[in-house]
């Protein structure tokens, strides 16, 4: 993020401070605690799960001085006194290192429905930077346009409501618990030129063993048998040969060879657009496999934070783009390639007579054993890019609840990318319908499928 524009390095969840004295600047990271801790409930969840962070000693575009590690302790005497403890908002710090440099980020939990407004616990009055800076004990700040400004009346209102609205209105959190990364895919080229070489060569055979065996004037098929078919009065086996009419004539009740009708160019024909039909085909089978290999599945989690318990919570998700989805532990529906051409040479033709089976199983009388319906884990709409609406559950207070795992397929085209997942929730017993969004990054290299997967 660094190497963000320096026009739009901050937003409503994210401040850049190039503050190299933590201490000195105290109540300046103060002040923008409180104003990312007074944010409406709802335009918060919209980023980052609603926390906000505050980096300290960097800034786009590329800047980096870094900070002197503060005691945990140290630092936590530092702020308090100005944000109110454990009276005040949740958040906690972390060093990180960035190449030679150590820079402090300060993550801000989320709001929620409940949170009073939370006011600034101690005066300052003081020169930072070169600018005297004063702030009065009692000061509401949030966050406009990117900066920490002090509250206006319309702000105030807004503050003291979500306090209000804290035993009615619904607070929840959804977050991916899977994979850090997803991965998409591509089909493998060497694999459909296998398939269609393989295709082509194993339909035309036939073809091109009858040419030969024609160029030599022998009949194909007859072998060693072919002089006790002949016929006339002349042939020693004529009497083998009425017999054999005999039986030819009760064959054709039962069925019979009719000659190769086709010509040798309308084959080859019909051969190259099965080949080309199959090979659409197989590149629409990719969804199946790459479903399959779980290339990408989002394994997600939603929270109860509160002491309320919910009931009926529904939640609802959607990936724009080209995603389709399936539950995982059904996977894609396999797309069947298209029927192969009758191979070439003579057909059997049945005859009119039919034998009973007798058996025991249900498939020949044409009933099928019913199958074990699948449970019920929501549904799934691929009809555009994916969207998802879970089965109704409870949550109780305080409670954790796993989603049915979501398999997805993330075309070649989505490698290098991310995935943005627009959620929203609601529940029979409380008001509002809490919305947020999810980043699932996509590898830069696809996974190449091919049916031998399976």
């Amino acid at each position: 993020m660094l190497e963000a524009p320096e026009h739009e390095p901050e937003h409503s969840w994210i401040e850049w401070k190039l503050l190299p004295d933590i201490r000195a600047a105290r109540a300046l990271i103060a002040r923008t605690i409180l104003g990312f801790a007074n944010r409406e409930v709802a335009a918060a969840q919209r980023q980052m799960e609603g926390c906000a962070y505050i980096v300290i000693g960097a800034s786009p575009p590329g800047q980096l001085v870094g900070v002197t590690p503060a005691d945990p302790a140290d630092l936590e005497n530092w702020i308090a006194p100005f944000v109110g403890g454990a009276q005040g908002p949740a958040w906690e710090a972390d060093y990180v290192s960035v190449g030679e440099r150590v820079v402090l980020v300060i993550t801000v939990e989320a709001p929620r429905y409940g949170d009073r407004p939370w006011p600034l616990r101690k005066e300052w009055n003081q020169l930072v930077g070169g600018k005297h800076v004063v702030m009065h004990e009692n000061s509401r700040f949030t966050r406009r346009n990117g900066s920490t400004v002090h509250a206006n009346v319309a702000e105030e209102d807004m503050l003291w409501e979500r306090g209000r609205a804290g035993a009615s209105h619904l607070q929840v959190t959804v977050k991916h618990t899977g994979e850090p990364a997803a991965r998409a895919f591509t089909v493998s080229r060497s694999a459909l030129t296998a398939w269609a070489d393989g295709e082509r060569e194993r339909l035309l055979k036939p073809l091109e063993e009858a040419l030969a065996a024609k160029q030599r004037n022998r009949p194909l098929g007859r072998g060693m048998l072919s002089p006790f078919l002949a016929s006339g009065e002349d042939d020693p086996l004529g009497l083998i040969n009425k017999y054999a009419a005999g039986l030819g004539a009760l064959a054709v009740g039962l069925g019979h060879n009719e000659p190769e009708d086709r010509t040798e160019e309308a084959y080859r024909k019909e051969v190259e657009q099965y080949v080309a039909r199959g090979v659409t085909t197989y590149e629409g089978a990719g969804e199946h496999i790459a479903v399959h290999r779980r290339l990408a599945v989002l394994q997600l989690e939603v929270h109860n934070p509160t002491d309320i318990p919910y009931l009926g919570v529904s939640v609802t998700i959607h990936a724009p783009g080209p995603v389709h989805g399936w539950w995982a532990s059904e996977g894609a529906p396999k797309e069947p390639l298209p029927k192969a051409p009758r191979p070439w040479g003579p057909r059997f033709v049945a005859g009119t007579l039919e034998s009973l089976r007798y058996s025991t199983h249900f498939g020949d009388f044409g009933i099928a054993p019913l199958a074990a319906r699948p449970p019920r884990r929501g549904k799934i709409d691929n009809s555009g890019s994916v969207r998802v609406k879970y089965l109704p559950f409870d949550l109780l207070a305080g409670d954790t609840k796993e989603l049915a795992d979501l398999a997805l397929a993330l075309p070649e085209s989505m490698a290098g990318s991310s995935i943005k997942f627009e959620w929203a929730a609601a529940c029979s017993n409380v008001q509002g319908h809490p919305t947020g969004t999810l980043e699932w990054q996509v590898e830069a290299t696809p996974a190449p499928v091919s049916l031998t997967d399976e």
